[in-house]
């Protein structure tokens, strides 16, 4: 029998995607707090979304579970309960989930017969914890969406059937990645990702060559390439764990907080949302740069990254808000 896990082909790594730094930047503050509300990805074919998104599983720090939890439970804090360490979950959507399969199912003719609740986990329970990632995000109905949304916001999934309930935590980062070609998403299901990117297809002379040039190595030898960028991978995991310490230490000012405030007002922006993404993502940001105190500079590129897709009126020139309507790139 051959165990298909050691001869996986290893997957391009992160550090070695030329550009789009947004989009990294974007996915790492995710994985700091993951409360930031995911990432809504979107741009031109072949600017590396996908690949960009799936390098991500191979930088996250491994977590403890209790042994055979089927939603990825947390050993209690200084208590004597049994764990394991394991790979960060990193799981894609399917092409035709059903609700059942995303959210769960309780099974009710079961509790009648036997009195006990028998919950059958979805998506969201081997997700949590961890990563969701949606492909052509434009492309699902809008009834797999919303309720999943819903779940991430809260951290809960709830599961009702014929007066039956149901819990459990739902701790998930949600990454979407949609074409443009395929439509808009709805405006309210848009607003409920934390941080949006457009990823740029232009590219210098030199990037073209790196681009092409890595990927014909990577194609060439998967595992001797990920060698190669293994030191890189490694230096960004122990950021990331370092980052993740400090987040708790990290103070936004009262003064920062009403700047904050003052930007999404003047932006017309409904409900405050936007406004606590923006805290928090500036929070996220300092602490990825080794900083207790957030910066003005922290503020001004999490206000890019989270009001680009909720923005209700036309910036001027003059505005800081206004970045070319491109997401906060460059």
């Amino acid at each position: 029998m051959i165990d298909i896990r050691t001869v996986a082909q290893p997957a391009f790594p992160f550090s070695a995607v030329v550009g789009q730094e947004t989009l990294k930047r974007a996915l790492i503050l995710n994985t700091l707090d993951p409360t930031i509300g995911g990432v809504l990805v979107t741009g031109p074919r072949g600017t590396a979304k996908t690949t960009t998104t799936r390098a991500l599983a191979s930088l996250l720090p491994d977590i403890s579970i209790i042994p055979g939890d089927a939603f990825n439970s947390a050993p209690q804090e200084h208590s004597s309960q049994e764990f394991v360490r394991v790979p960060t979950p990193f799981l894609s959507m399917p092409l035709q989930p059903s609700i059942s399969l995303l959210l769960g199912n309780l099974d009710v003719k079961k509790i009648l017969q036997t009195g006990e609740r028998h919950f059958e986990p979805g998506l969201l329970a081997r997700a949590n914890r961890g990563v969701l990632y949606i492909d052509n995000l434009n492309r699902f109905d809008e009834t797999l969406i919303e309720p999943l949304l819903d779940a991430v916001a809260s951290g809960t999934n709830r599961i009702e059937r014929e007066g039956a309930v149901f819990e459990h935590q739902a701790r998930v980062i949600l990454i979407g990645v949609m074409n443009p070609d395929a439509g808009e998403l709805n405006p309210q299901l848009l607003d409920r990702f934390g941080l949006y990117v457009i990823t740029d297809d232009l590219f210098s002379v030199s990037e073209r060559m790196d681009i092409v040039q890595r990927r014909m190595s990577y194609e060439k030898n998967p595992r001797l390439f990920a060698q190669q960028w293994r030191v890189e991978e490694q230096e960004l995991t122990q950021r990331i764990i370092k980052a993740r310490t400090l987040l708790p230490q990290v103070q936004l000012q009262k003064p920062q907080q009403a700047r904050i405030a003052e930007l999404c007002a003047n932006a017309h922006i409904n409900g405050l949302r936007a406004d606590l993404t923006i805290c928090k993502t500036a929070c996220a940001i300092a602490a990825f740069e080794q900083r207790t105190q957030v910066q003005q500079s922290h503020i001004d590129e999490a206000v890019g990254l989270a009001l680009a897709h909720r923005r209700r009126i036309s910036m001027t020139l003059d505005n800081p808000l206004n970045d070319e309507e491109n997401g906060g790139q460059k």
